[in-house]
């Protein structure tokens, strides 16, 4: 497992090149998943099921470390219901102050998994081949492990300048191969971490970082759909929206749902990806070719070890390539509203301009 960190710290460097055979939950999660994996196994594997076949500079859910977690475990479901009624999934809660020249914010998350609520922001440049910054903001409650750095190093904190007079203290310093990684207190019972990599790994420049972050903000991310008729019980687990780290110059955003403690055999994955981001992998996937509302899609039905997964790609709708994705228990859910290609029937795309996007996806 370790040695996927090595490979990782490549992979980023030439992202856009990178296909991947099974998953697909938006351009974003590929930069959020990637960077979580370079803070070294804080923790071991959960996450959500893969919405699709492979796709250029993506990553989905399925078997990627989260926060908290335990290995071959589902995610404990969050104490926040969401029965019936369901919020804004992503809330921009920290915002960089202060990036090096020619650095971006790239994609944005927030993960309610394991009873924790993580929000992360990334920055890169050029398309993070020349640098990557990585925010993660922990929420309310104790430091997080530190889990392991590459080559199975245990991490330790080491000494560190205080963060606007508050503790912390380095995971890895800077110039280390996996790059600096800063964690301090910005708050009672609260914790943020900054890891770089490429051009703005230097203590300098990770301090006047750490220094700038606003927390306490709580901006709602905008979407570029509405979704009608969601059945009621469902649980928001995870959100992220924003270009990416690829080449792509359209945004993507993503939403997975669980009916119970999300797993790979059990949720509900919805995602928009640039149009014609998908046209290569699906020419070998071995779905169904069918037409919906007028547009080519592929639709794929399988059984594996007992859990039931239906996957639908709608090509080009609006300037956007659709999936919908579900399995298990939340498939049989869905199932009661028409299943996956009823929920996709409800889906309006409102199109790449971000004056016509909401930031009441669900309402």
């Amino acid at each position: 497992m370790t040695d996927e960190i090595t490979d990782l710290k490549r992979r980023l460097a030439r992202i856009a090149d990178t296909p991947r055979q099974r998953p697909q939950i938006a351009i974003p999660p590929l930069a959020a998943r990637g960077r979580r994996k370079l803070r070294a196994r804080r923790a071991c594997a959960v996450a959500g099921s893969a919405v699709a076949v492979g796709l250029v500079v993506t990553l989905a859910a399925t078997g990627l470390p989260r926060i908290g977690a335990r290995s071959g475990r589902p995610a404990s479901p969050p104490s926040r219901p969401a029965t019936g009624t369901y919020p804004n999934p992503l809330v921009r809660r920290a915002i960089f102050g202060w990036l090096p020249k020619g650095y971006v914010t790239a994609t944005v998350m927030e993960d309610h998994q394991n009873g924790q609520h993580t929000f992360e922001a990334m920055a890169g440049l050029d398309g993070g081949r020349g640098g990557i910054i990585d925010l993660t903001d922990f929420g309310a409650g104790p430091e997080p492990i530190l889990g392991h750095l590459s080559g199975g190093r245990p991490a330790r904190p080491l000494p560190a300048t205080p963060v606007n007079g508050r503790p912390a203290h380095w995971i890895a310093q800077p110039g280390d191969k996996d790059g600096g990684r800063l964690r301090w207190q910005y708050g009672p019972h609260r914790w943020a971490e900054i890891s770089v990599l490429g051009s703005a790994d230097d203590t300098g420049t990770i301090h006047r970082i750490a220094k700038s972050i606003m927390f306490g903000a709580a901006q709602p991310v905008a979407f570029p759909f509405r979704i009608r008729g969601l059945p009621d019980g469902l649980t928001i687990y995870r959100s992220t929206a924003g270009p990416g780290l690829g080449r792509g110059t359209g945004e993507s955003a993503g939403v997975s749902f669980g009916a119970g403690a999300y797993s790979p055999n059990n949720g509900l994955e919805i995602s928009v990806n640039p149009a014609g981001l998908m046209k290569r992998q699906l020419a070998t996937d071995p779905g169904r070719r069918i037409t919906v509302g007028g547009h080519r899609a592929v639709d794929r039905r399988t059984t594996s070890g007992g859990v039931a997964r239906h996957t639908l790609i709608v090509l080009d709708v609006n300037g956007f390539d659709v999936t919908v994705q579900a399995s298990g228990r939340t498939l049989q859910r869905l199932q009661t509203t028409g299943g996956v290609t009823g929920l996709y029937q409800r889906i309006t795309v409102l199109g790449t301009a971000p004056s016509r996007w909401t930031t009441t996806p669900f309402a």
